[in-house]
């Protein structure tokens, strides 16, 4: 069942687009040693599942959030204990998004990106004090 969206979620989904488009053409503008040093002044940016975030997605979530920490997905922190406290607004970064190949050998499945949505570690709250 395809969930219809008023017209301010419509509104508030096309700002979220046109800010992460704004921040991508802000990093993309950078050059590289612009990107090497504004990631040097930062502990990595660490996903919940210990994963070091790239230097493109640990500079995008910088410029939402300078304190940021440890990120995870919605999903990702109730798989680990947590929960996202409620009116918490995630930050953007790309994700990959496989698109199925032909089928054949000689054509490898093509890797695209999308955005996508994390919260930060201060974000979010034990599961154990969401359900008590």
């Amino acid at each position: 069942m395809k969930q219809t969206l008023t017209a301010e979620q419509k509104q508030a989904t096309t700002e979220r687009r046109d800010r992460f488009k704004a921040l991508v053409k802000k990093v993309a503008a950078m050059t590289p040693d612009e990107r090497k040093a504004l990631v040097a002044t930062t502990p990595g940016i660490m996903t919940v599942e210990r994963h070091t975030l790239s230097p493109v997605n640990s500079i995008l979530i910088m410029m939402q959030n300078p304190q940021a920490t440890i990120v995870g997905g919605f999903n990702q922190w109730i798989k680990n204990g947590r929960t996202v406290r409620k009116g918490e607004h995630g930050f953007s970064i790309w994700i990959p998004l496989n698109k199925a190949g032909a089928g054949t050998n000689d054509q490898p499945d093509e890797l695209h990106f999308g955005s996508g949505t994390v919260f930060d570690i201060m974000q979010t709250k034990d599961l154990a004090e969401a359900t008590a």
